[in-house]
């Protein structure tokens, strides 16, 4: 078979003898077949919010004095749910990515660990697109546990195919308090940032100041946007 006979979308033809009009057919078909499909696909780019869970969004053991282990254990830091809205309407989708060893240790079960999500979802007041988490023993070799970034790659696809934009690591950042939580942005090659600066609101500012040099706002316009938008102070 010829090269280009591959390629040759398969269309049935059935040939008179003598006449061109099959001919005359399978060129029609053919620039049917093209013109179903667009030249140019526009695909658009949406920054994410990769946020740890414990120490970031809610309160962790080192405010608790213990892990949280069911939804009444559940309390979110304040001004995060306002936070994280902010981003929400300026178009960044948000996923929570958590290590909940405690399932596998027998310290909580699952079903308190998807009641303890949901709380926090609630108190978030519904801004998270996913919140994803590991309940692998911390001694496990799991592909999934920060600081490996299989939470990352499968939520990054989950988005994918969710709303089908694309989602450049470099537009993303990684919010977290712990080691692990810096060491899997940078295993992922994502921008990371502590979460008690993020809580102050840092970051925000710092992407609604972008957004607004490129609209050209003023400084007085801009500091209204924040205001509208909930830029917040320290928490």
């Amino acid at each position: 078979m010829n090269d280009w006979a591959k390629w040759t979308p398969k269309i049935p033809v059935h040939f008179e003898h003598g006449s061109t009009e099959p001919l005359r057919e399978l060129s029609s078909r053919w620039r049917e077949h093209h013109q179903t499909y667009p030249k140019e696909i526009e695909v658009i780019q949406v920054p994410v919010l990769y946020t740890d869970i414990d120490g970031t969004i809610r309160w962790g053991k080192d405010e608790l004095g213990r892990f949280v282990n069911t939804k009444d254990d559940v309390r979110v830091f304040d001004g995060v749910p306002d936070l994280l809205w902010a981003y929400k309407n300026l178009g960044w989708r948000i996923i929570g990515v958590s290590n909940q060893g405690g399932v596998a240790l027998g310290h909580m079960t699952m079903a308190d660990c998807f009641g303890a999500m949901g709380e926090t979802q609630r108190q978030c007041r519904g801004a998270f697109d996913k919140i994803v988490f590991c309940a692998h023993s911390p001694f496990h070799e799991c592909p999934c546990r920060k600081p490996k970034i299989g939470m990352i790659v499968d939520s990054r696809q989950w988005l994918f195919q969710q709303y089908g934009d694309s989602y450049p690591m470099e537009l993303a950042v990684f919010v977290g308090d712990r080691p692990e939580d810096e060491t899997c942005a940078a295993n992922a090659s994502l921008r990371f940032i502590n979460a008690i600066h993020w809580r102050r609101g840092a970051h925000l500012d710092e992407v609604l100041s972008e957004r607004n040099r490129k609209l050209g706002f003023t400084r007085n316009e801009h500091e209204e946007v924040l205001d509208e938008q909930g830029g917040v102070g320290d928490s």
